[in-house]
């Protein structure tokens, strides 16, 4: 071999080694207030890395103990044909943005930390008539519930909690591109519905379940529980059909003004009694004031 042969292989290692190099430097680069040491979590992910897909990035908010994953911008399929409500039929979405999402549902313990901190209001009523009575007290909640999602809290509760943690509530298209990835299936693990991965009323539960219950049922980017569970409050106003028209010309911001209604997504252990409630797809809506026994939510956050 020549020594122009070697000087090129050796420019061509060193090119390699370069783009690398800078590859994990930007890695490295987080915003403020994160960090890739996954002992500084509120809840530990039982596997570690292991189950996160390659490029996810799991990373953890120091303020309050979330475990979140990248998730990339580009295009996913978004609704269904099954309800008008859900666009009328699946269709092609390009989510122009970059954002990391919560891993599981704040959980009881995490909760209390805000409620600690701030003096927030305890969710320690429920506003639906004839559901079961609150797990909290003005003082707290039982110990073996300390992993399993925080229920009863209303829209604003929970935006107070995001805004306390440095982190904000998700718009509905990021919700469902981390439920489904991006080749529309039907369910988080699937197109086939499978009651054993999820806790929803198909099956009698009586209440909810620890946050990484169920690992068969994670999503493609290894979120736990967006379905069943408890459901999960997004950013959005809901109006129905109308959100989907926006989407379908373009427009993947959320609404962010509205008249009664915001968007809940995942379903919840108590009231999502038919497979057709835990769908990626299925959307959900509630007073922002209302505070029900299956209903919480799951943060995410914008990369600086």
């Amino acid at each position: 071999m020549s020594r122009s042969t070697f000087v090129i292989a050796g420019l061509g290692l060193l090119a390699l080694n370069c783009l690398a190099m800078a590859q994990a430097d930007a890695l490295s680069l987080l915003p403020p207030g994160l960090t890739r040491d996954l002992t500084k979590a509120a809840h530990v992910p039982p596997g570690g890395l292991d189950g996160f897909p390659l490029g996810c990035d799991p990373v953890v908010n120091v303020k309050d103990g979330t475990v979140l994953v990248r998730i990339p911008a580009g295009a996913f399929i978004l609704g269904s044909d099954r309800w008008p409500e859900e666009g009328g039929e699946a269709f092609s979405v390009n989510l122009r943005h970059e954002y990391y999402i919560a891993v599981h549902e704040i959980t009881n313990a995490q909760y209390k930390r805000f409620v600690t901190a701030t003096g927030h209001r305890a969710p320690d009523r429920h506003d639906l008539d004839g559901e079961p009575d609150p797990i909290w007290t003005a003082n707290g909640f039982p110990a073996d519930r300390a992993d399993h999602p925080v229920t009863g809290v209303s829209w604003e509760d929970a935006a107070a909690y995001c805004e306390w943690a440095g982190l904000r509530l998700p718009t509905e298209l990021e919700w469902e591109k981390a439920a489904r990835s991006s080749d529309g299936r039907a369910f988080p693990w699937g197109n086939d519905w499978d009651p054993d991965r999820c806790r929803s009323a198909t099956i009698t539960w009586t209440a909810t379940g620890p946050v990484y219950e169920h690992p068969a049922g994670r999503s493609p980017w290894g979120l736990y529980a967006v379905a069943g569970n408890a459901a999960e409050w997004c950013v959005d106003w809901y109006e129905g059909a109308p959100d989907y028209e926006r989407y379908k010309a373009g427009d993947d911001t959320p609404r962010l003004q509205g008249e009664s209604l915001r968007v809940t997504r995942g379903g919840g252990w108590y009231q999502a009694e038919f497979d057709y409630l835990l769908r990626t797809s299925q959307r959900g809506c509630c007073e922002p004031s209302s505070r029900r026994c299956d209903v919480g939510f799951r943060p995410a956050l914008t990369p600086q």
